[in-house]
């Protein structure tokens, strides 16, 4: 909470405000069952539908392309209406969708149902993020962000092991714990936003530093704004959903008998590097983190696609994530930086919409290539993909200095000349 002067509090910069935990909780009860599914419906498809490597990479990636149709208008709405409504029902109609995946045998019906989930569940994710910076202090976005980030890949890392173990008991009992948690985590949101109107509000209208766009409080279809961390959050994304959708298979390539570990190594470096990322974004600048994070990743993708033991692979996926780990929050506090407040939530919509588009295309794009070009490119085709990332986010931040030194040059009295 903010003191008199302005000030965050120590204990709740520690600890965080009722609101900011209530939000942590809901989040991590439906991102644990998140971490879930994106282990358990590639084994659900390649070994009870016995799908190719083609339609398990696009039975696991097409939820991103029901984001992707759904995400920019649920940022507009947030904006005119407030949270409450993507924060309570999306989790309990993602766990219906789960467990209809019981009743289907053919696998574009579980293709049909993860575009379904998709849809209605990057409401929730936008509306999550949205009210994580709305709670935040002005200038700590990428603080705010990060803890959020950090407790989605909490779930992230245990998802994936206890779906090494449900399935063990079978399908039902996997995908039924994941509809509990999402039903749990709409009753902790329903509860939360009747408590709380910080949760349920839309952007605060309090000043913003602009970087290249005028104070307009218009709604866009899409926010041309964030194009650049859009961009780099689409790659950073590709290079995510490859991991998600052939992981297990990989691992059973490498010689890795529980593919959750594999992915939970991923998880645990991306957490780690979290827990330290937004403060150093915020006050050195997101791009300069972000930037460097998008080129470990791609390192760490190149060491994936050549590996063949397991240490090596253990180590390669570590690196990954320590790169993909920063880039996240980095880029969110950029791309919010970008906008004026009141165009918070289409400029959230619009950026999170370009990372649904990386997540969409990777499955089926990975899968068509891999299978062309050998098993390797299952990871050195995202390597290739967040490296050009990398490289469009150094052009930006080459311009972004090359017109200040001009202005400088030129005079400009916003530079004190």
């Amino acid at each position: 909470m903010l003191r008199d002067d302005g000030c965050v509090s120590s204990k709740a910069a520690r600890w965080g405000t009722p609101e900011s935990r209530a939000l942590n909780t809901i989040v991590l009860l439906s991102f644990l069952a998140l971490g879930m599914m994106n282990s358990g419906v590639p084994r659900y498809l390649r070994l009870e539908l016995g799908a190719d490597r083609t339609w398990t990479g696009l039975g696991t990636t097409i939820y991103f392309v029901g984001a992707i149709l759904v995400r920019p208008s649920a940022g507009r709405w947030i904006d005119r209406r407030g949270s409450r409504w993507f924060l309570v029902w999306p989790p309990i109609l993602i766990g219906v969708c789960a467990l209809g995946l019981l009743a289907v045998h053919e696998v574009w019906w579980v293709a049909s149902l993860r575009l379904l989930q998709g849809a209605i569940g990057s409401g929730f994710t936008t509306a999550a993020f949205i009210a994580a910076t709305n709670l935040a202090p002005p200038g700590r976005q990428a603080s705010a962000v990060s803890r959020v980030s950090v407790v989605i890949y909490i779930g992230f890392i245990v998802g994936p092991l206890i779906t090494d173990v449900l399935v063990e008991f079978g399908y039902v009992a996997l995908f039924g714990v994941i509809a509990a948690l999402f039903v749990a985590a709409s009753t902790a949101a329903r509860a939360a936003t009747a408590a709380s109107g910080a949760l349920n509000s839309g952007p605060r209208l309090e000043p913003e530093v602009v970087i290249g766009q005028p104070n307009r409080a218009r709604q866009r279809a899409f926010q041309p704004a964030v194009w650049v961390p859009g961009l780099g959050t689409m790659m950073a994304s590709f290079l995510f959903a490859a991991i998600a959708a052939f992981h297990p298979e990989y691992a059973d390539q490498i010689g890795i008998s529980r593919p959750g570990t594999l992915f939970a190594t991923y998880a645990a470096a991306v957490l780690v590097m979290r827990r330290f990322v937004g403060d150093l974004a915020d006050r050195i600048g997101p791009l300069l983190v972000a930037m460097p994070g998008m080129f470990v990743a791609a390192i760490g993708a190149s060491l994936l696609a050549v590996s063949s033991t397991p240490w090596l692979s253990y180590v390669a996926i570590a690196v990954t994530g320590v790169g993909a780990g920063v880039t996240f929050p980095a880029l969110t506090a950029d791309a919010v930086r970008r906008v004026d407040a009141s165009e918070r939530g289409s400029a959230m919509g619009s950026f999170m919409a370009m990372g649904d588009v990386g997540q969409a295309t990777a499955g089926p794009l990975v899968g068509v290539l891999s299978t062309a070009l050998g098993f390797r490119w299952v990871y050195g085709v995202p390597a290739v993909a967040v490296g050009l990332g990398g490289a469009v986010l150094a052009a930006d931040m080459l311009d972004r200095l090359g017109g200040r030194r001009s202005r400088q040059l030129t005079g400009d009295p916003s530079h004190g000349a």
